[in-house]
């Protein structure tokens, strides 16, 4: 273990391995990319060729019976709000600590998303919320399984089941991941994937949407794929009618992407086994510092992979700053991020009339006149925006890492026998944080 002077401060960084890159790339997945490169087609508009070989593989991992590959996982959590019929004045469930294009998505359907809080002291979306804020208009809850973790699916199924709700898993960070036995993404009615490239598996940009109702999977075509493809699998009468056009946001997967994101999906779970042996290793290093709390996993669930959570106590911290902790351990070497912030104070989903003619909060379809949410009416989401840190770098660590981990955790140790000279940075010496990404600093 490693103490001294930090590195915050002017000392030497304790972390002198390099941190591996991401994404992982091998020449398997090169030869396959080169191989569609060359061959082609760079651009497909049916279910044939390595989009279908793409999709059969990935509802095989999963175990659903039918897949839909998009262009990210953005634009499949739109088909899949369209699919379960949203549209004007229509509410969908959501979690305010989620990336924002989630929830953007709602609005991308003419939807209008209500947000709920999270469990006490978890990331999950609190069921007695799908019970007390579900009105008449409401059509769906999307579940998100946040950074890696799956959420309890139990309560929440039988909640959204009560309200007469589709539930719509957003596992882009829990690829392979299961939950009492099922792969994430096939526990609820629809489950939607993020192959971006900061994921534990990529395309590069590209995402995936399974399903085992037929309706839901044609429905989920509509926004963004090729009338092509619509010819040729829509059954439904309703459907059919309109397959010689579609709507055409254009979300279709670029080839090149299925084919490197099929060579990465036969890797994930040896790649999601080395990654939970890490982390393992991890907790058993740190577990002695008091202030920082390891997320609660489900029982009977094995995680995925979008970094790793930590929960900070500021309180048995000595009332040292989770920014301040946090920055000090970056200065060491250790890119230690604070995950998302309450995406539902930001002015995009506090302004009311932001589509205009009051929509979306205030839509003329919508039957009850929708407030946007103020200080205070998240209390479970607010505080764990202020506690959670996130460690990005173990979606990288896909083999045994246990010299880099120990430096890691020898960081985390040096900090930690160091607070007392974090008492003295006043927090406006300290750099903001780039959302989502890491960033930060001291200016001392």
């Amino acid at each position: 273990m490693k103490s001294g002077k930090l590195a915050l401060l002017g000392g030497p960084r304790t972390l002198t391995l390099p941190m591996p890159k991401w994404p992982y790339i091998d020449e398997e997945e090169i030869a396959a990319v080169l191989k569609q490169l060359f061959t082609g087609p760079l651009s497909i508009l049916g279910r044939e060729g390595v989009v279908a070989d793409f999709e059969d593989a990935f509802a095989s991992y999963v175990g659903s019976k039918y897949a839909l590959s998009f262009s990210s996982g953005t634009s499949s959590l739109h088909g899949a709000v369209f699919a379960a019929g949203v549209g004007p004045g229509d509410e969908v469930l959501t979690t305010s600590n989620t990336w924002v294009s989630a929830i953007n998505a709602i609005m991308h359907a003419n939807g209008i998303p209500i947000f709920c809080d999270i469990v006490p002291g978890g990331f999950a979306i609190d069921p007695d919320e799908i019970r007390k804020k579900a009105g008449p208009r409401t059509k769906a809850v999307i579940v998100t399984h946040l950074y890696g973790i799956p959420s309890e699916m139990e309560e929440i199924l039988e909640a959204a089941k009560d309200k007469n709700l589709l539930v719509i898993e957003d596992c882009s960070h829990c690829q392979g991941a299961t939950y009492k036995g099922k792969k994430v993404g096939t526990i609820g009615d629809i489950g939607c994937f993020s192959l971006q490239g900061f994921k534990s598996i990529v395309a590069g940009e590209g995402g995936v949407l399974v399903t085992d109702n037929r309706y839901l999977y044609e429905r989920a075509m509509f926004p963004g794929h090729h009338h092509v493809r619509l010819q040729q699998e829509l059954t439904f009468g309703d459907l059919k009618r309109y397959a010689t056009c579609g709507l055409y946001w254009k979300y279709r997967a670029a080839p090149l992407a299925m084919a490197l994101a099929k060579v990465q999906l036969k890797r994930l779970d040896e790649w999601n086994r080395n990654r939970r042996a890490n982390l393992a290793y991890l907790e058993s290093k740190t577990k002695d510092i008091g202030f920082l709390i390891w997320p609660k996993i489900p029982k009977d669930a094995e995680i995925g992979f979008f970094g790793s959570a930590l929960i900070y106590d500021e309180k048995a911290a000595d009332g040292v700053t989770r920014e301040a902790f946090a920055q000090s351990v970056r200065a060491e070497g250790v890119p230690l991020d604070v995950g998302y912030k309450l995406w539902a104070l930001e002015p995009m989903f506090q302004d009311e009339f932001f589509y205009g003619r009051g929509c979306p909060w205030s839509c003329p379809y919508a039957d009850r006149h929708l407030k946007p949410i103020k200080p205070g009416d998240l209390p479970n989401t607010e505080q764990m925006a202020k506690k959670q840190m996130l460690l990005p770098f173990t979606t990288s660590l896909v083999t045994p890492s246990e010299d880099l981990l120990s430096q890691i955790a020898d960081a985390f140790h040096k900090v930690a026998d160091n607070l007392d000279e974090l008492r003295g940075i006043k927090p406006a010496e300290l750099v903001s944080f780039t959302e989502g990404a890491g960033g930060g600093g001291y200016r001392p």
